[in-house]
């Protein structure tokens, strides 16, 4: 009884917290006004929740504006390649810095992965359900079709079967990359880690493109540490956690996950 009723608790919670995010995704006809400021500073190593540190050394820093607000968002290289869905490939990642591009605070918004033909590719979320992805099939919203986007298996031969839609920019397409950080970052309200009516705003989730051994130490792990905002559920019951994948229904031609 005590498992069947965490079961409804947990579903019913995300249910209520992807409607708040719904809520704060913009409206489809505002667009962000971003403007180049400048390149990195110095180089950097982010940690990601699996414990892997990634480093960067070069990448450009914009502010962006929307409607009041006033961010600033750094696109940068990563400067090694990285095995995704069985190659290696060049990785990007865009990051809003809360405190300003001399900051060391960074909280990663978009990861962006090399296709086979060379282009940047990032994953489109749901505006109705923020933490998922939109699919092939799914009712688009407005502001997507101004953007260029394809399905995971026409961007990458080694999938299979991959009906999750994602951007694909050239590489150099910054600016581009900043808008759609940006987008993201809104839909999946990113931009709130000093409020504290929204305390899990800060969660940036784990890295995008996971080895079968990372998913599988993810799926171990207490629900908590990849939803730190749980901490503030304590008296609230919760079920075992689920693998962290973003590409859950895609396979490669040898029939593993990515």
């Amino acid at each position: 009884m005590y498992d069947a009723l965490r079961v409804e608790l947990h579903t019913a919670l995300d249910r209520v917290f992807n409607q708040w995010l719904a809520e704060q995704a913009p409206k489809e006809d505002e667009s962000p006004e971003v403007t180049p400021t400048g390149g990195l500073e110095k180089p950097f190593a982010h940690r990601w929740p699996d414990g892997k540190s990634e480093s960067f050394s070069s990448g450009s820093v914009f502010t962006v504006t929307v409607g009041a607000e006033k961010l600033t968002i750094l696109v940068a290289r990563a400067d090694e390649t990285r095995l995704t869905w069985g190659t290696e490939r060049r990785r990007a990642v865009s990051f809003w810095l809360p405190r300003g591009g001399s900051s060391s605070e960074r909280y990663p918004l978009v990861e962006w992965v090399e296709s086979d033909d060379g282009r940047m590719t990032a994953g489109v979320p749901d505006p109705a359900r923020p933490r998922a992805q939109l699919k092939d099939g799914d009712d688009l919203p407005t502001w997507l079709e101004s953007w260029p986007f394809a399905r995971c298996d026409e961007l990458f031969a080694n999938v299979a079967s991959g009906p999750s839609l994602r951007i694909a920019l050239e590489s150099e397409e910054f600016r581009e990359m900043t808008a759609f950080a940006v987008r993201v970052g809104l839909i999946r309200g990113r931009f709130g880690v000093n409020d504290r009516r929204r305390p899990w705003a800060h969660w940036t989730g784990p890295p995008e493109e996971l080895t079968s051994q990372d998913k599988h130490e993810a799926g171990s792990r207490p629900l908590s540490h990849r939803r730190p905002w749980k901490e503030w559920e304590r008296n609230i019951p919760t079920t075992p956690s689920r693998p962290a994948s973003t590409e859950d229904q895609e396979q490669l031609t040898s029939g593993r996950k990515p």
